[in-house]
């Protein structure tokens, strides 16, 4: 944003023009923050072009909306000098990036960037067998289920297997229940 001083022109970047029509207004900066509930530290970043710790773009630029219609600046004004910025600050980097032949390819993703496709294969690889494991726990678990009556007959204590087989008082008796080994009246085996 150009701003005349004396008879040279000088360029304000857009936080110190954002600063300069506040402060020619006589607004404190927590002023602006209280008006427009709008964290003190993000409009403090504004001001100081660094946007790195503000949130996500239409945040920021509804951030911008509301600073600069407290203060009574142009709205769309403030926006573009905003987005002239991001721009300014984003291409010295890339440049720097490309001319250098030894600069190694950058890492760094940005949030809320597709993954690479290397994940995500991986991710659908993941899925799918996910996906084999639930279908097969699917059917098995009905003849496991079905097995279980099996297991436990065989699987059953060698103190109900020798009641049964020994014929314990009113094991065979017609409404006599479970007998517990210990119990009174129960038959315990003996021990070899």
């Amino acid at each position: 944003m150009p701003a005349s001083v004396g008879e040279k022109q000088t360029y304000l970047s857009f936080g110190e023009a954002l600063r300069r029509e506040r402060e020619l207004r006589r607004i404190v900066l927590r002023d602006v923050a209280e008006a427009t509930k709008i964290n003190i530290r993000y409009l403090e970043a504004l001001e100081r072009n660094d946007f790195t710790y503000l949130p996500a773009g239409a945040f920021t630029r509804g951030f911008i909306r509301s600073y600069a219609r407290f203060i009574g600046a142009d709205e769309n004004e403030m926006i573009n000098a905003y987005l002239d910025e991001l721009r300014q600050q984003e291409r010295p980097a890339g440049r720097r990036a490309r001319d250098d032949e030894d600069a190694l390819p950058l890492a760094f993703t940005p949030p809320g960037a597709r993954p690479a496709p290397r994940r995500r294969v991986l991710l659908w690889v993941l899925l799918a067998l996910l996906l084999l494991l639930g279908v097969a726990a699917g059917l098995a678990l009905p003849r496991w289920l079905a097995a279980a009556p099996a297991r436990s007959a065989a699987t059953a204590p060698p103190a109900v297997h020798a009641l049964a087989d020994a014929g314990a008082p009113g094991a065979g008796a017609p409404g006599a229940g479970p007998t517990v080994a210990g119990a009174p009246g129960a038959f315990a085996p003996a021990r070899p």
